[in-house]
């Protein structure tokens, strides 16, 4: 049994391992160059933060399961040998991974290809981010398309994996396109991606706590938003 970090680099076969803080600190280019390999270790190995990197005593690898009840556990790795545990009995560096991810959703277990099916669901999640911002702001400039676009994209993000989120987001532009304009497209892609990002970054935080850092931040990725759109001419 290997160090946490070379028993991650083992199973994943590259010598580069994506912390949650090295995420959160890549500009939008910087995600979208490495999405796929980020994809793959969220759904296979699960992001580790810095700390959980260093100095750990030996690990064992830990698939995602479902207990008797319905609970989804995610613990992708633990320390055997580390005396912290938490009340969910899941020792070492998976302590800070929450078990029973509010972020998933039987919501999301039909087919991909069930398009119909997906658009009642936006329909649905838009309710619920309408619903939210009347409960928390009476600002106007917080009932755009914007969050609404990076709520609903995390959470395929989240129980998808991110290149089915890109597809989706993708799908859902390309019906839009024509009725509300290549702009307005480039803008919710934007957003889509803004959403991506944050369903790794805040894994572990509820629908509702996710909602609520996408409110507060608001104002700082509608900067990120003017200054990608500016850089493609618009």
């Amino acid at each position: 049994m290997a160090k946490l970090k070379e028993f991650f680099n083992h199973v994943s076969g590259t010598s580069r391992i994506y912390t949650a803080e090295d995420i959160g600190e890549m500009s939008g280019d910087e995600f979208s160059e490495h999405e796929k390999a980020i994809d793959y270790q969220m759904g296979n190995l699960g992001i580790p933060r810095r700390n959980d990197l260093a100095g750990n005593p030996d690990v064992v690898y830990v698939q995602d399961y479902v207990r008797s009840d319905g609970t989804q556990v995610k613990a992708h790795y633990r320390s055997s040998d580390n005396s912290f545990q938490n009340a969910s009995g899941i020792t070492g560096a998976a302590a800070n991974i929450s078990t029973g991810n509010n972020l998933k959703d039987k919501d999301f277990t039909p087919s991909l290809w069930n398009i119909p099916y997906y658009q009642n669901l936006n329909n649905k999640l838009e309710h619920e981010v309408g619903d939210f911002l009347n409960s928390k702001t009476n600002n106007p400039k917080l009932y755009s398309n914007d969050i609404r676009h990076q709520y609903v994209s995390a959470l395929y993000a989240k129980n998808k994996g991110i290149g089915k989120a890109k597809f989706l987001g993708n799908l859902n532009e390309f019906f839009d396109a024509n009725q509300s304009g290549r702009e307005d497209t480039e803008v919710d892609q934007i957003n889509n991606q803004i959403g991506r990002e944050y369903a790794i970054r805040y894994s572990n935080l509820s629908k509702s706590e996710l909602l609520n850092k996408l409110l507060l931040d608001w104002d700082m990725n509608k900067q990120r938003q003017q200054r990608q759109m500016k850089n493609k001419g618009f």
